[in-house]
């Protein structure tokens, strides 16, 4: 990830809208981020960070505390990140959440915004989505981009200052170990589920026996049955089924004896044949009565067929009467509108001779129109020339206004720029005092820890040679000397009485630790005083490095002579000012003074302006000044002329309307009624036809039918109902004889006596067979489900060691001790350690180098570390080097861990690190193997941003982001030597 473009707007410090373009650093891949203390150096850092992942560089602060105080309330914050990888350019906008005013100044709250602009142009929208693709894009979690590429102040120290613990913490966010974790969890909870699974089942076995010794099986009776073998439990059960089984096959083949005699016995079918006889009789009676109707169903049907036919003919004889009526009124209406006709026609040539007058009338209402135009014109034109004069007098005062005030406001600019030298020079002054007193209080307090660090060193040595003769008291003859093994102590160490306690030692310890403490706070205060005073420009850098504080101190006299001139000067020249600023600022006059420079260049551009035009004016001329009097009544005329012409013209269509309309209408009833008078013929000849066609004596009786058309309907149901009912009594009577052909009814008393002698046989045998099938299918069941449950608890019992013995493993319950997330950690730990050791080694001179700690016998183990002197040769903790030695050990585990993330995590490229703080506990050598080893980063490829108020850096670092402050907020520029 390489930045490209940065741009904040209200956020933090920066309260105006800031652009760092990365592209100025030219070519320089490493560069310091300097200014006084809360200008706003770590803000930079928080910017990249919000943009990318919505949280600042470090934990302590909140995006919600991002909006400048310097902004306006309706001003809203927002960061604009542009980066590359891999030569794809993204760009990220994101907004707090914030407050913001409405329109009407109320207070209103903004959500968090978020927009990601993908290569071509795709756009990813929403917060959350932004964050997750911009963590599959870049390659690194929150977690993972403050432990590799923005290493804020103080929490990239946090690793090497942990324990196993809280490293385990760190890195299984870096790592993403944590599903190593969830394993060993689900492991366990393995282990418990069979353990649980293991006695359920013991449960149901012994639910099932109980059951089968209450179905009768007295083996499987006692408390001590769950303890027999499954063998036992099988042969005492299975035996009894095999007795149950034959009982019952006897009792099945004395059922079928019975069941085979009761089905010779249908009482059912004896019923329905007694039945058949008494239906066949009923039905012989029934055809007799049809038979005597046949004569009068055969004139019925003659008399349906005429009355059918007389109802075909009305019909038709009704559309006859019909179109023959259409007809009549059609050439009704063709008189009535051959009468109309004539005063159509005088009203449409009225109406054309009007039509014809409209042009004339057209060039009239022009001609009206051209002289209101000639009258409008010198009517206007006399108004620009009265606005021209007024414009031109009002900016000439505009001028004379804007002379003044620009002269009163040069003075009041000169007026504060000397009070602010004089503000400059007092805040010098106090800072020079401030600086030399904390150089003095260093001096004396490196002498004390000079004199405590050796008196402390000194009791040290006495304290490990008195310890010999510790040892010494307790060593007897013929016992192994616990430090060489010897059985014999010929000359055992003396106890010298001066020897120092080891309370003594850790208090003199301590002591130079304090003391050390307020020499690192006075040197970091003195750094602060030395930016603020580099930054002014107004005293010179080869000064202050020099050191040479009688130097330092021979610049306050001079200072304060030119304090004393200034006051004076500004004194005397306060009495005889005409403008006297108040509570103005150097830049509200200075862009006060711009805009009234401004509205002077404008006003003489305008009176220019306004000149050349009132010259080029043409004056009116005296004939059409009446103009004022002349518009209206010409305008009123055209008004009356064009509504003229519009009746006319409403007039000619309406008439040709009406004449069109009239004549269509004519030429289609006259087409209508010469069809209607030809289909009424031919409709009459097809009647006459049918009527001689359809057996009719004549009209008369065709008349004397159609007065009985309504009989229809129930003389057609008649015939239907004597039709069907004939059939389907043949029918029925047919197949009955066929099922009785001749054979006596049934005696139905004595078959029912017969067959609930059997029914009750068959009642006691079945009720004995379902209560052994009930024993034989209950036992069989319960014999298989504890077979089951037998089987389940083997399988569970084998799987249960094997998750147990697991589990032991996993959760580290055996040695080495350590779980299986930690040894997994404690693998990419030595990787980690291998590459910090190539860069700590490099800034140390090849002294020290990491070593992880291999001690099995505590469980919370394997991610501790040691540090290994190679000038002693010796191995130990980390809490014993200084604190410049723990900061480059710091930052070259930061380093290594950078490396190994970007090995571990898919190839993934990171090109950028920025690094706060931690370089003031550094000497000078050691200075220079820092740089040095980050210098190294550059030759790699990586853009390294370092923030730092120690002096040196400057001198090592040409490419710096300078950020200066001031009471409107803070500004940032690269500047690049």
């Amino acid at each position: 990830m390489k930045p490209l473009k940065l741009e904040l707007q209200a956020f933090g410090p920066f309260a105006q809208k800031q652009t760092l373009d990365f592209s100025a650093l030219e070519g320089a891949r490493i560069f310091l981020i300097t200014g006084e203390t809360g200008a706003g150096k770590t803000t930079i850092f928080d910017a990249i960070a919000f943009a990318l992942y919505g949280n600042a560089s470090g934990e302590s602060r909140r995006p919600q505390s991002f909006k400048s105080h310097h902004a306006k309330e309706n001003d809203l914050c927002a960061v604009s990140f542009t980066f590359s990888i891999r030569d794809s350019v993204y760009r990220i906008d994101r907004a707090p959440a914030q407050t913001g005013l409405k329109r009407d100044g109320t207070v209103k709250d903004i959500g968090e915004k978020a927009e990601l602009t993908l290569p071509g142009d795709d756009v990813v929208t929403g917060a959350k989505a932004a964050s997750r693709a911009l963590e599959d894009i870049i390659g690194l979690t929150y977690s993972q981009f403050k432990q590799t590429i923005m290493l804020a102040q103080g929490e990239f120290k946090r690793l090497i200052e942990s324990n196993s613990t809280q490293k385990q913490e760190i890195l299984s966010k870096i790592f993403s170990t944590t599903i190593y974790g969830s394993l060993t969890d689900a492991i366990a909870a393995r282990e418990t589920a069979l353990e649980d699974s293991i006695a359920a089942t013991q449960k149901d076995i012994a639910r099932v026996l109980r059951e089968l010794a209450d179905l009768g099986y007295q083996a499987l009776e006692g408390d001590d049955a769950s303890f027999k073998s499954w063998d036992v439990i099988n042969d005492a059960v299975t035996a009894a089924i095999v007795q149950h089984e034959a009982r019952m096959a006897q009792i099945e083949a004395d059922i079928a004896m019975f069941e085979k005699e009761k089905s010779g016995v249908d009482i059912a079918a004896a019923k329905a044949f007694n039945e058949k006889h008494d239906r066949l009789s009923a039905l012989l009676q029934a055809l007799e009565e049809l038979d005597s109707r046949r004569v009068d169903m055969a004139n019925l049907k003659k008399k349906h067929g005429f009355l059918c036919s007389a109802h075909d003919l009305s019909k038709r004889e009704e559309i006859i009467l019909s179109t023959k009526e259409m007809a009549e009124n059609l050439a009704q209406r063709i008189t009535a509108l051959e009468s109309g006709r004539p005063s159509l026609d005088a009203a449409f040539d009225s109406a054309a001779h009007r039509y014809s007058l409209l042009p004339s009338l057209q060039n009239e209402v022009e001609q009206i129109n051209e002289s209101i135009s000639v009258l409008t014109r010198a009517q206007q034109a006399a108004a620009r020339r009265g606005a021209l004069e007024n414009n031109l007098n009002a900016g000439k005062k505009r001028l004379e206004d804007a002379r003044k005030d620009l002269a009163e406001l040069t003075d009041a600019l000169q007026y504060l720029r000397e009070m602010r030298h004089i503000d400059e020079l007092r805040k010098t002054r106090a800072q020079i005092s401030t600086y030399l007193s904390a150089k003095e209080k260093i001096a004396e307090l490196s002498d004390a820890y000079a004199q405590d660090s050796a008196t402390a060193a000194a009791l040290t040595r006495q304290y490990e040679a008195g310890r010999a003769s510790v040892i010494a008291l307790s060593l007897k003859e013929g016992v192994p000397c616990p430090v060489c093994g010897s059985l014999h102590h010929p000359s055992p160490a003396q106890m010298d009485a001066a020897m120092p306690s080891e309370k003594d030692i850790e208090a003199l310890k301590n002591q130079c630790e304090e003391i050390l403490s307020q020499i690192k706070e006075l040197t970091l205060h003195a750094d602060v005083i030395y930016d603020s005073l580099y930054a002014s420009g107004m005293i010179a850098d080869t000064l202050l490095t020099s050191g040479n504080k009688d130097i330092l101190a021979a610049l306050l006299p001079e200072i304060d002579a030119r304090l004393a001139a200034l006051v004076d000067q500004v004194t005397g020249a306060s009495q005889n000012r005409a403008f006297q600023p108040g509570l103005e600022t150097i830049e509200s006059l200075e862009q006060k003074i711009r805009a009234r420079e401004a509205d002077m260049s404008s006003a003489r551009e305008a009176i220019a302006v306004l000149s050349q035009t009132l010259d080029n004016e043409e004056t009116p001329d005296a004939t059409v000044l009446n103009a004022e009097a002349q518009i209206p009544v010409l305008k009123e005329k055209v008004l009356l002329l064009n509504l003229t012409m519009r009746q006319y013209q409403e007039q000619y269509i309406k008439a040709k309307s009406d004449l069109d309309k009239h004549t269509a209408e004519l030429d289609s009833a006259k087409q209508h009624h010469a069809s209607l008078s030809g289909q009424f013929t031919t409709l009459r000849a097809r009647f006459v036809e049918q009527l001689k066609t359809s057996g009719f004596a004549g009209y008369k009786e065709y008349e004397q039918y159609k007065k009985q058309i309504a009989d229809i309907p129930a003389i057609a149901s008649q015939l239907a109902e004597y039709d069907q009912a004939l059939s389907a009594h043949k029918t029925q009577a047919a197949l009955l004889r066929e099922d009785v052909k001749d054979r006596p009814k049934y005696d139905i008393p004595h078959m029912e006596a017969l067959l609930a002698r059997l029914d009750a046989q068959l009642s006691h045998l079945n009720q004995t067979k379902f209560a052994l099938h009930t024993q034989i299918d209950v036992s069989k069941k319960r014999l298989g489900e504890a077979r089951a449950l037998y089987e389940k608890s083997g399988a569970l019992g084998r799987e249960y060691a094997s998750a147990h013995e697991l589990s032991i493993l996993a959760r580290g319950s055996r040695s080495p001790h350590i779980s299986f997330e930690r040894y997994i950690l404690a693998s990419y730990f030595e990787d980690i350690l291998q590459v910090a050791n190539i860069h700590l080694q490099r800034m140390t001179g090849m002294r020290y180098s990491l070593k992880r700690k291999e001690d099995a016998s505590r469980g919370t183990s394997g991610l501790d570390m040691d540090i290994i002197d190679s000038y002693t040769g010796s191995r130990r903790g980390i809490s014993t080097l200084s604190g410049g030695e723990s900061f480059k050990a710091s930052l070259a585990l930061a380093l290594g861990l950078s490396d190994i993330v970007q090995m571990y995590a898919g190839g993934i490229s990171i090109d950028t690190m920025f690094i706060d703080e931690g370089f003031g506990s550094l000497d000078e050598k050691s200075l220079d193997s820092v740089i040095e080893t980050l210098i190294s980063l550059e030759s790699i490829g990586r853009i390294v941003g370092i923030i730092s108020h120690v002096p040196a850096l400057r001198n090592y670092i040409p490419a710096k982001l300078v950020i200066t402050q001031s009471p409107t907020g803070s500004h940032a520029r690269f500047k690049v030597q």
